[in-house]
């Protein structure tokens, strides 16, 4: 009986920062938006997730549709470490979380596309690459 009590506190103790999380994430949507709108780098799934996490009503009774929270952060990480450098971004969401080789990150680059402004991406990708080898 002790250990469910430990339990139960454990997982009450989770509402205050989760409530706390829903309202820093509904006030950086419009931010996340913007950057999203002028395709800031790393920013790219970013809002996907943070609005799939915002949609419901607990209040109303509605179903909740949740993004995962782990993806948030995750997407968070890239966002942080590209530091406003697209080649970065592509380098730590292809290669750093999705575990493919620059070589496969690059070519997974120009399956999208193969315009100069994949090229390019392409280019910082690599460049970026050298940087941390």
């Amino acid at each position: 009986m002790n250990d469910q009590r430990a339990d139960v506190a454990t997982v009450l103790a989770l509402e205050e920062p989760a409530n706390a999380l829903l309202k820093a994430i509904k006030a950086a949507q419009p931010a996340i938006n913007r950057l999203d709108k002028a395709n800031y780098p790393g920013v790219e799934g970013l809002g996907c997730e943070t609005s799939t996490t915002l949609e419901g009503d607990l209040t109303a009774g509605e179903s909740i549709v949740t993004g995962s929270l782990y993806e948030i952060v995750a997407t968070l990480e890239v966002f942080r470490k590209a530091g406003g450098d697209l080649g970065a971004a592509d380098y730590h969401y292809l290669v750093g979380r999705l575990g493919q080789s620059v070589a496969e990150a690059a070519a997974e680059l120009l399956d999208y596309a193969r315009d100069d402004a994949h090229v390019q991406r392409v280019v910082g990708l690599q460049r970026y690459a050298a940087t941390v080898a």
